[in-house]
């Protein structure tokens, strides 16, 4: 579905503090899978994530987006595959809307809305009537049970109220996949093991999962099909020096 080929990400290239946060990296991920990057604060994972959402583009390297349905909207050949890297800013922008949703390690939430505002904001560029992005919104929001929460501003609401209404968000588009960014970095033990219990539904359902972490909870997961490990930009696999 997603797959990266000797991909690198260079910052401040030229620069006397040029660094590469990704180095040649090769990771493909299916349709339907939940797939862990671990690895520890300043590995890579960030980076690799923003690659593969299609959020920012390698310095080198192919990024491979195998989609029908995305195909088709892109006017490209149904089944092609499509060359993230090479394709104009506006294309990667509908590729973002129309298969992404992200989990940010900070939610992200915009201070001084409402949830239920925060969570029909991802629509409002797709031109659906305001009715049926906010009956949307209004449904994800029930059925993460905060729809008591829906007008009050997100900055009042607790950290587990804010972390609903942060997937609701990711999942308003309906999207394809979810990345997630250290989805547990700030949250205690009980709201952890409620992200998960989300994010294992999600996966019930058919949702590709693309979690960046470091925390034993996540990594041990029973949904969690594949755990790939990152350290100084650079994949380790079994046998190598890391």
């Amino acid at each position: 579905m997603i797959q990266t080929i000797d991909v690198t990400k260079i910052f401040n290239r030229g620069a006397a503090n040029e660094f590469a946060s990704v180095r040649g990296v090769t990771l493909g991920v299916t349709a339907g899978e939940a797939l862990i990057i671990k690895g520890p604060s300043g590995s890579g994972k960030t980076s690799l994530l923003s690659l593969m959402g299609c959020m920012s583009r390698p310095t080198s390297g192919r990024i491979r987006i195998n989609d029908p349905d995305l195909a088709v909207k892109l006017g490209a050949e149904l089944g092609a595959s499509l060359e993230i890297a090479t394709l104009p800013e506006r294309f990667l922008t509908l590729i973002r809307r129309q298969m992404f949703g992200f989990v940010f390690q900070q939610f992200n939430l915009v201070r001084g809305i409402s949830a239920l505002e925060n969570v029909m904001l991802p629509m409002y560029p797709t031109g659906e009537h305001r009715s049926a992005i906010r009956k949307r919104a209004e449904e994800l929001i029930a059925e993460f049970g905060v729809a008591h929460r829906a007008t009050v501003r997100v900055e009042l609401l607790s950290g587990g109220e804010q972390q609903r209404i942060a997937i609701a968000r990711a999942l308003v588009n309906r999207p394809k996949v979810i990345i997630a960014d250290e989805p547990t970095a700030h949250l205690d033990t009980g709201l952890s093991r409620e992200f998960l219990e989300i994010a294992a539904a999600l996966k019930t359902s058919g949702t590709t999962l693309i979690i960046a972490s470091h925390d034993p909870l996540v990594c041990q997961a029973p949904f969690v099909d594949r755990v790939e490990e990152i350290r100084d930009g650079l994949l380790v696999r079994p046998g190598s020096a890391g």
